[in-house]
């Protein structure tokens, strides 16, 4: 099938998401500016009820993002809800499953930017280095795993693809000229609305075609970079003044937060090297060592395509993305997201590499075993990685869960709750969309309920209650909260939300490997290896209460 590929990796994507349906404080603004479109809509008289204004983090975001995402939700979960209603009960969550659309259609765009980049790749290096694309791509955690999650860093990163797709062009077309166009174009509207740091990727990557490779004309850079900047500012302060109710163009704001006042170094700061010994070694498992392979194996010959390209096309995909990461690590504050749009193109050199270990694997001992180690060992630990991490992370979001436990434990004819979401409820998953028995949610029970009672819930984020007494006073009916001991005299508890709570590696891992390989007859699955008995074994504590008023 001509897009067997793509439906695999949308539906690994897919599978991420529905394992961890809930998102944590990072992707608060988004999830959040998308329930608030699909719920309450765009007029002026319905921005009151909009979360950022209640809750506006310490710089403004922009709303394109959450906008586009909202087009595609609201007619679905609008289907949905007339579903249930018509039915009189819950065939499916028609207000959960707006997060879910959501996530999953940032998932479709990054696929479809997949899908091109697969092709230039094809066209620039071969099929083999096609299949080892896709196969890298598949078997690293954190880019599938974020792929999906509506941090700004994640809208922008489907543009980064599609500018890394015509940046390959230069490879196998020869007018060059129009491809880097579309790169400022995809990279210069990401920075512009998204996030700053890819205007500093931009530079890495179409100074070099300037000044080395003749590729581009300054005046190119000039009138293409201006025109699109212009708009996409435009564009961003026209509809983020609108939601903001003032002036801004946020992305601005950000890079004077971030780049300028360096105030991000407040969340923490790493030491220089941090992004080459622990971030860029995370995020690309397997294909590190294969991205060292590739530079190495064309310094010293062909890199397996048929015709070899003009120049040097492995150094003049990498060099740029080392660049970045080097300019970026100026920065005290690191996060993996900061660096992640070069991934994708350290993917690429990485699967030129394992194509060449497999061509030259019909002529050499040394690429044959080489070839073995790659498909034996290398891929499948990548594999292995990502499950254990998928595993790992389905326990980090009690916050989202105890939400969904309260709606299964409270009764249907529970119709008027106060319920107060502490900040770690708030910040591990529990978001608008999982409200879902507020007046304006559409709720439906799971099965048939005659004269269902109107829905009348409220859910309330005070931060300021610090006495058991302010809690009562506020009329709260139920909570969520860590601190179940601080409201023992007036709330019971009626469940609770396990979550993570570390992990820990077997004192004898040789030991324990004999025994399970005597045991399990040399066969041992992954189940095996993390749990109470296993290799890793995971702590899981609870985290959160959920409590209920006492009678009076």
């Amino acid at each position: 099938m001509k897009y067997a590929l793509d439906y695999a990796l949308f539906g690994l994507l897919a599978l991420y998401c529905l394992a961890c349906p809930y998102t944590k404080v990072e992707e608060s603004f988004n999830i959040q500016a998308v329930h608030d479109i699909v719920t309450y809509g765009v007029s002026p008289s319905a921005l009151p009820q909009y979360d950022h204004l209640e809750f506006p983090g310490v710089v403004p975001r922009t709303f394109l993002g959450a906008l586009l995402l909202s087009a595609y939700t609201y007619p679905i979960t609008m289907i949905l809800r007339l579903i249930n209603r018509g039915l009189g009960w819950r065939v499916i969550d028609s207000k959960f499953v707006g997060q879910l659309v959501a996530r999953l259609t940032l998932a479709f765009f990054t696929c479809i930017s997949m899908h091109y980049l697969r092709l230039s790749v094809r066209k620039a290096f071969g099929q083999r280095a096609e299949r080892w694309f896709f196969i890298l791509t598949c078997s690293q955690f954190h880019t599938m795993f974020w792929t999906s999650r509506p941090l700004p860093n994640m809208f922008a990163f489907p543009m980064v693809v599609f500018a890394f797709a015509h940046w390959l062009e230069v490879v196998y077309k020869r007018n060059s000229m129009l491809p880097l166009r579309h790169v400022l174009h995809y990279t210069v509207m990401a920075s512009s609305i998204f996030r700053f740091e890819v205007a500093l990727l931009a530079g890495c990557i179409v100074l070099p075609e300037w000044l080395i490779f003749r590729s581009i004309s300054f005046r190119e850079i000039l009138l293409n970079g201006s025109i699109v900047g212009a708009f996409s500012v435009m564009l961003s302060t026209a509809v983020d003044s609108y939601f903001w109710r003032h002036l801004c163009w946020p992305e601005w704001e950000v890079f004077w937060f971030n780049g300028v006042e360096q105030r991000s170094s407040e969340w923490g700061v790493s030491p220089p090297h941090a992004y080459f010994t622990v971030h860029l070694p995370k995020l690309l498992l397997a294909s590190l060592p294969l991205v060292v392979y590739a530079l190495c194996a064309q310094q010293l010959g062909s890199t397996g395509r048929n015709h070899k390209p003009r120049g040097r096309p492995l150094a003049r995909f990498f060099i740029p993305c080392l660049a970045y990461v080097t300019l970026f690590s100026c920065i005290g504050h690191k996060e993996w997201r900061f660096i992640v749009y070069v991934v994708p193109m350290m993917n690429v050199i990485a699967a030129v590499g394992a194509s060449t270990i497999e061509e030259r694997s019909r002529t050499s001992r040394l690429h044959v075993g080489l070839l073995r180690l790659l498909q034996g060992a290398v891929i499948p630990l990548s594999l292995s990685a990502s499950v254990g991490l998928l595993l790992i992370s389905a326990w980090n979001y009690p916050g989202g869960h105890s939400l969904a436990q309260l709606h299964d434990l409270v009764p249907v004819n529970y119709t008027d709750a106060k319920v107060h979401l502490d900040v770690y409820v708030a910040m591990t998953g529990a978001s608008r969309f999982g409200q879902r028995r507020e007046l304006n949610g559409g709720w439906r029970p799971p099965y048939p309920v005659d004269n269902l009672p109107l829905q009348q819930w409220q859910y309330f984020k005070n931060e300021q209650h610090i006495k058991p007494g302010e809690f009562v006073e506020a009329g709260y009916t139920h909570l969520l909260t860590t601190t179940p001991m601080l409201h023992k005299d007036r709330f019971d508890p009626i469940g609770v939300t396990d979550g993570f709570g570390g992990i820990s590696v077997h004192r004898q891992p040789l030991q324990w490997l004999n025994a399970s390989l005597r045991q399990k007859r040399g066969r041992i699955a992954i189940a095996d290896i993390i749990g109470n008995n296993g290799l890793i074994h995971l702590s899981i504590h609870p985290k959160v209460w959920i409590m209920e008023r006492k009678e009076q």
